[in-house]
């Protein structure tokens, strides 16, 4: 096998004068071509060299999806050297902790976040170079991040080693300190080919950006497949501008949390609620005669043709459109990092928009398993990659895998990774399964997070939370009870639908509404109203409304959109003292 970065060397053989990379400098998106991003990269490298990085030593990365991220991960890894990203949301302490824990000797910070570093440069005695992306007025110890696409010298060649270390990615855990995760050269290939081999994705495919480079999801299903691939990946302005960017770009591939499909798949049917009554009766006639269409499909029944005419008809008056506002050439989602509804899979898989899910772990490099096109089975979070076995510990039913990509181990914390990985190498992931007879995996829970009363009922939150928010008044929910008579929850309700509902005008004092028996009461209806297929012991007791969203900026998020269940605890326990 080889290494990464002579993999990426072999593609810009075969597709140099292609477009790579597409990035916002201006008003306008500019082109990277490969052979240019080759040679930036070995000049960078270069630079790194000069500045004293050499083979095993640490460079960390500071900064948004961009291609400054790209040349610096290539150029550390073509010296020997480990890449640790940071997330960009991270306090200062947080950085200070990662920085400190890795070692790091230089410090690529994009100049948004370079205050972050400065509080805390002092106490970082093994960082020794900051280059800084994008800002003025630097101190001596900072030096300006520049790249040219000239041709470089080629005094320093990447090992070609494919199971040393090549980058430590620290986990941004709902719980605990992160640690620090090892993968390797062929860790991360092996999983990334696994993906262009199975026809994932191809040279033809324009990937859009904008989860963390710093999370292995986007890193490799957004940033090595398709590099290995031929492809071609436009970076996001940000998280705001997605369904702009979306028009301007016209991807074939986007990879997406639940949350933003939830977000989305809700902004489809209220703006079908307010349009024209002719547009709405269109709007809602596709979404019956697709699922009729589905059903029928499914249990092998005959399709009349005036039902084949109708949804022909019906998905180019409405579902065409739909499609039209994620570009008009999306070949499909990829949705990893929780479970999704399955009504919302099948709502857009019927609309002309599949999507992938799949499943895995930072320390799994990060793909277990994954549907395809070609193999997509809603509901589930697909069959394991050619590399990966999976199977079910029957006395706890948590998932178990082995293969190419499991990691080499937590950095520096040998305790742990013996507890992650047992002696017959299958890696523990903590997450409650299923196999199916046909091979697709179904994740229903973390056991961690399993919540056990006083009565000793193990009750999973995720399915709990997953039927409440089937509710179109609650943004985000929050289960709580650990060794309580029953269970809890801190609500988010959806502000602006209250205000229609209710007919609120501004400004609103929202924690007054809160405490209303009237809103209360409507709250309390729509949680019974979407506990019918929870047991007794799952329903919802009590509940906390919140005025305060849970977000990354608050850290009550972690940068994939999980709950930080501790977190949230902590920040509203006076609240649950004052329920009591």
């Amino acid at each position: 096998m080889r290494s990464i970065y002579s993999v990426f060397r072999e593609v810009v053989d075969r597709y140099g004068d292609k477009t790579v990379l597409m990035y916002k400098y201006g008003p306008q998106y500019e082109a990277i071509t490969y052979r240019d991003l080759y040679d930036s990269i070995n000049c960078f490298s270069e630079k790194l060299h000069l500045w004293g990085v050499q083979k095993d030593d640490k460079v960390g990365i500071l900064s948004s999806n961009r291609p400054e991220w790209v040349i610096t991960d290539l150029a550390t890894m073509k010296l020997g050297a480990v890449l640790v990203p940071v997330y960009e949301t991270l306090s200062s302490s947080e950085i200070k902790y990662i920085v400190d824990d890795a070692q790091v000797k230089a410090l690529i910070v994009e100049g948004e976040y370079l205050d972050k570093v400065r509080k805390v440069q002092i106490e970082l005695p093994t960082l020794k170079k900051i280059i800084v992306i994008n800002k003025e007025n630097l101190t001596p110890s900072e030096e300006l991040f520049t790249f040219s696409a000239r041709k470089a010298k080629t005094l320093y060649t990447d090992s070609g080693i494919t199971n040393e270390l090549a980058t430590i990615v620290y986990t941004s855990g709902t719980t605990g300190k992160p640690k620090g995760v090892m993968l390797s050269q062929k860790n991360i290939i092996s999983n990334a080919l696994a993906l262009v081999d199975r026809g994932q994705v191809t040279s033809q495919d324009i990937f859009l950006s904008f989860l963390p480079l710093s999370h292995m999801y986007e890193r490799t299903v957004g940033y090595y497949a398709p590099l290995f691939a031929g492809a071609a990946i436009a970076y996001a302005e940000n998280i705001n501008t997605i369904a702009l960017n979306m028009q301007e770009i016209r991807p074939t591939i986007v990879n997406v949390v639940p949350r933003l499909l939830e977000k989305m798949y809700e902004k489809i049917w209220a703006a079908s609620h307010t349009s024209s009554n002719m547009k709405k009766a269109l709007f809602l006639a596709a979404v019956k005669n697709k699922n009729i269409y589905r059903e029928l499909r499914a249990n092998n029944k005959r399709i009349s043709y005036v039902l084949k005419f109708k949804c022909k008809l019906l998905d180019i008056l409405v579902c065409r459109k739909v499609r039209l506002k994620v570009g008009g050439r999306l070949r499909f989602f990829t949705s990893g990092g929780a479970s999704l509804k399955k009504d919302i899979s099948i709502f857009f898989d019927n609309f002309g928009i599949p999507i992938l899910e799949g499943y895995g772990l930072t320390e799994t490099s990060p793909v277990l398993t994954s549907n395809s096109q070609n193999d997509n089975k809603i509901g589930s979070a697909g069959k394991p990659l050619p590399n990966v076995k999976i199977k079910i510990n029957k006395a706890n039913s948590e998932v178990l895998a082995k293969g190419l990509g499991v990691m080499l181990g937590y950095f520096r914390n040998k305790q742990a990774t013996d507890a992650a990985i047992d002696a017959e190498g299958w890696f523990h992931t903590g997450d409650i399964g299923s196999l199916d007879e046909e091979g697709y995996l179904t994740i229903t829970g973390r056991l961690k997070e399993l919540i056990i009363t006083s009565y000793g009922q193990k009750i999973s939150p995720d399915y709990v939370e997953e039927q409440i928010l089937n509710s179109g008044f609650i943004d985000q929910v929050m289960v709580y009870g650990d060794g309580e008579k029953y269970l809890s929850a801190f609500i988010v309700p959806s502000k602006e639908q209250l205000k229609k509902q209710f007919l609120l005008q501004n400004p609103i004092n929202w924690p007054k509404i809160f405490e209303s028996d009237d809103i209360r009461q409507f709250i309390n209806t729509e949680i019974e109203k979407n506990s019918v297929n929870l047991a007794r012991y799952e329903k919802i007791k009590n509940f906390i409304l919140l005025e305060e969203a849970f977000s990354v900026k608050n850290g009550l998020l972690t940068p994939t959109l999980k709950t930080k269940r501790k977190e949230v605890l902590k920040r509203f326990i006076e609240k649950t003292i004052v329920d009591k």
